[in-house]
C-alpha cells in the first residue's frame, strides 16, 4: 500500500472600493457538500467554473488525514479569521470582473476562481466516507497479487541486466507501491470505467441516439454535482435519454461512465482510498488527469486513467499535439503549477501561450493556497517532509521543459489520443502525428491513417459562400451601439484571428462555453446576429455546448474575408468614438444605480439564504441582470 504523507486574493486595486459593500454576516449551520467543485473538463462538458473562494477548509480528522489533530487551536482560529477576510475579497472580485471583463484584473479573477474550485475538488477526495466507498469497489487482494508478480518480474529483469556488464544504465526493480499503482491503473481502464461519447437509449438500447441539447439538472442530479445535463433522442423509439455530467466522485463509482473529467475524478478518489498521495491535475486546454507521489522514486508520477498511461508527461504535447498553457496540480497539501513537467519547451510556452495572468501573481497565489491547506498540520515531521518534497519538485520542474524533443521522437511511445470517437478526436486535433492504430470507442474498430486522410479530404470539399455585406454592416452597427469597449475588443480579436490565419480551423469555431466569449457575444449584445451575418452557423455540441462555426475545418473562407474586415473596421470606429467622448453623465448615473441594486440584492440574500459571500454575490448579479432585462 502506498504511504500517505501527511481565495484567491482580491483583484489588485479593487478590494478597497467594493469589499465594504459585502460584510460577512453570520451564517446558519454549515451545509454538507458532496462532490467536487469543477464541472467535468475535457472530454466534453466544457469547464464550468464553480467559484469556491468562500468555502471553509474542513478540519482534518484522524481517519481522513493521517492522524492530524482536529480540535480548533489558536492557529486555526487565526486561519479562519483570515479566510473570512478573503471571502469578502472574493465577492468583490466577482463584481470587479463583471465591470472589467476584458482586462487583466478580470482574467486573474477568473483564473483565481478556477484555482479555488480546484482546491475544493481536491478536498472532496479527503472525505473518509468517500474513500471508504471507493475502497469497497476495488479488488484490492487481486491487484496486490498482480502487483507482487510484477515486482518479481522487474527484479528478474534488473538482475539479468546487471549480469550483462555492458556499462549501460540498469533498470531498477519496481517498488510494491508503484507496481500496485500500475495494476490499479490497468484495472480501472480495462474493467471498471467506461468511456461515453453518448449514452445508449434508455428504452431500446439503441446506440445511435441524437444530441438534442442541454437540460437543467434535477434536484437529485444537482446534489451529485451535475451542473449540466446532455439530452439525446432515439430515432427509433423517440425516447429521451439524459446524460448528467456528474462531478461527485462517489456517484461516479456507481455510474462508471463518462469522459475525462469523470475518469479523473473517480480514479483520483480511488488512489486516495488506497493510501497514495494524489493530485487532481487540470489542463487549461480541456483535459484532466492524476499525479501520484512515488515514495520509492521521490517524485510525482503522471497517471492518465483514460489512456492507461503512467509517467509519460509529454504525451499530450508530443503525442496528441496539444498546445498546453497552464497545468495546475491540486492536492490535499498543495497547489502547484506543474506546466513545466508537461511541455518540452517551456520558454516558448511562456512566450506564446501564458497570458491569462501575471506569473508573479500565479506563483504567489498557489503558494498562498498551499499554506492555507497546510495550516491545520501541527506535526513538525510531516511539515518537514512536505518541505523536502517541495524543494525536490521545484528543482525537478526547473530542469524540465528546457529541451525540445529531437525530430526522431518515438511517436509510437507517445501516440495520439485513443479515447473517444474518431470524429471527436479529430475535431479536437488530438489524433497525433505518428503512424498508429488508435482504437475508436464508438465502433470498437480500428482507425488507420488512410481513414483519417479520407475524412480530411472530404472535409475540404465545402467552401463558405460570400455574404451580403449590407447585412454585415447593419449587424456590426447594431453590435457596436449595444456593447462596451471590452466586448468590442473581444469580438474584434475573434474576427482579426480569422483574417490573419484563415487556414487555422480553431479560429473558425466560437465556443460559448468560454466565459469571456459568452460575455462578448451573448446576452443583449447582438453578437450572435453579427456572427450569423458573417456566415457562421450555430449548433449545440455535447463537448462544448453552443458553438458557432464558419465552414468545416479545411473550408475556403476567402470569400468572407472582406466582410470580416468591414465588421472589424466598424467595431474599431465605435471604439474610437467612445474613447474620445467617454461615458456620459447619464451612463455614469445608470452604472451607479445598477451597483446600488446589486449591493442591496446581496444584503438581502445574505440575510435570508445560507450562502457564502461568493455565492451570494454571483446570485445578486444574475438576479439584477434578469430584472433589468425585463424592463
Amino acid at each position: 500500500m502506498g504511504v500517505r504523507s501527511g481565495a484567491y486574493p482580491a483583484v489588485p486595486g479593487q478590494h478597497d472600493s467594493i469589499a465594504h459593500a459585502f460584510p460577512v454576516r453570520p451564517r446558519g449551520p454549515s451545509r454538507a457538500k458532496t462532490g467536487v467543485g469543477v464541472a467535468n473538463c475535457g472530454g466534453g462538458s466544457g469547464t464550468e467554473v464553480v467559484s469556491a473562494s468562500a468555502f471553509e477548509f474542513p478540519r482534518r480528522s484522524h481517519s481522513a488525514t493521517r492522524g492530524l489533530s482536529s480540535p480548533m487551536d489558536p492557529d486555526e482560529a487565526l486561519a479562519r479569521a483570515l479566510q473570512e477576510e478573503e471571502d469578502r475579497a472574493a465577492a468583490a472580485a466577482i463584481l470587479a470582473a463583471d465591470r472589467d471583463i476584458g482586462g487583466k484584473h478580470a482574467r486573474q479573477a477568473a483564473f483565481g476562481a478556477r484555482l479555488e474550485s480546484g482546491v475544493k475538488t481536491a478536498l472532496a477526495f479527503e472525505d473518509p466516507l468517500a474513500q471508504a466507498s471507493a475502497l469497497s469497489v476495488v479488488p484490492v487482494d487481486r491487484l496486490e497479487a498482480e502487483a507482487a508478480a510484477l515486482v518479481t518480474e522487474s527484479e528478474a529483469a534488473a538482475s539479468d541486466a546487471a549480469s550483462d556488464g555492458d556499462g549501460a544504465v540498469k533498470p531498477k526493480p519496481l517498488s510494491r507501491e508503484d507496481a500496485l499503482l500500475l495494476r490499479t491503473l490497468r484495472w480501472f481502464k480495462l474493467e471498471f470505467f467506461t468511456w461515453c461519447d453518448k449514452p445508449k437509449c434508455k428504452t431500446c438500447q439503441n446506440a445511435d441516439v441524437r444530441h438534442e441539447g442541454m437540460s437543467e439538472p434535477t434536484p437529485d442530479e444537482h446534489a451529485h454535482g451535475a451542473g449540466r445535463v446532455e439530452t439525446y433522442r432515439c430515432p427509433l423509439c423517440s425516447a429521451v435519454t439524459r446524460f448528467p455530467r456528474y462531478n461527485d466522485a462517489v456517484k461516479l463509482l456507481e455510474t462508471r461512465a463518462g469522459r475525462c473529467g469523470e475518469w479523473a475524478n473517480a480514479f483520483t478518489l480511488i488512489c486516495r482510498s488506497l493510501g497514495y498521495d494524489a493530485r487532481w491535475c487540470m489542463d487549461w486546454t480541456d483535459h484532466v488527469w492524476t499525479e501520484v507521489w512515488s515514495v520509492s522514486q521521490r517524485r510525482w508520477l503522471h497517471c492518465d486513467s483514460c489512456e492507461n498511461v503512467c509517467d509519460k508527461p509529454l504525451l499530450y504535447e508530443v503525442g496528441w499535439g496539444k498546445k498546453l498553457s497552464y497545468v495546475i496540480g491540486f492536492g490535499a497539501d498543495d497547489v502547484v503549477d506543474v506546466t513545466r513537467r508537461y511541455v518540452a519547451d517551456y520558454a516558448r510556452c511562456l512566450r506564446e501561450r501564458r497570458g491569462e495572468c501575471d506569473e508573479a501573481w500565479l506563483a504567489k497565489t498557489t503558494r498562498g493556497l498551499t499554506d492555507r491547506l497546510r495550516a491545520g498540520r501541527s506535526n513538525p515531521d510531516e511539515l518537514d517532509e512536505l518541505r523536502r518534497r517541495d524543494a525536490g519538485e521545484a528543482d525537478e520542474l526547473h530542469r524540465a521543459g528546457t529541451d525540445v524533443p529531437p525530430p526522431d521522437v518515438p511517436f509510437d511511445d507517445l501516440p495520439g489520443r485513443t479515447t473517444g470517437s474518431l470524429a471527436w478526436r479529430a475535431a479536437r486535433g488530438e489524433l497525433g502525428k505518428g503512424k498508429q492504430a488508435a482504437e475508436s470507442t464508438d465502433g470498437g474498430g480500428v482507425s488507420t491513417d488512410d481513414d483519417i486522410t479520407r475524412e480530411a479530404r472530404e472535409s475540404t470539399r465545402k467552401k463558405v459562400a460570400p455574404v451580403d455585406n449590407s447585412l454585415v454592416i447593419a449587424a456590426a452597427n447594431k453590435y457596436s451601439t449595444s456593447t462596451t469597449p471590452e466586448q468590442r475588443d473581444t469580438m474584434g480579436r475573434l474576427l482579426r484571428n480569422l483574417v490573419k490565419e484563415p487556414g487555422n480551423p480553431k479560429y473558425r469555431r466560437v465556443k460559448m462555453s468560454n466565459a469571456k466569449i459568452a460575455y462578448a457575444v451573448g446576452g443583449d449584445t447582438f453578437g450572435k446576429q453579427l456572427l450569423v451575418a458573417l456566415g457562421f452557423t450555430a449548433r449545440d455540441e455535447p463537448e462544448h455546448g453552443l458553438v458557432f462555426s464558419l465552414g468545416d475545418a479545411e473550408a475556403d473562407i476567402s470569400a468572407v474575408v472582406p466582410s470580416l474586415e468591414t465588421a472589424m473596421k466598424r467595431l474599431k470606429e465605435e471604439d474610437a468614438t467612445v474613447a474620445e467622448n467617454g461615458d456620459s453623465e447619464e451612463v455614469k448615473a445608470e452604472k451607479a444605480a445598477l451597483e446600488r441594486m446589486i449591493r442591496a440584492e446581496f444584503d438581502k440574500i445574505m440575510e435570508t439564504e445560507n450562502l457564502t459571500p461568493n455565492e451570494a454575490a454571483m446570485k445578486a448579479l444574475n438576479t439584477v441582470r434578469e430584472r433589468v432585462s425585463r424592463r
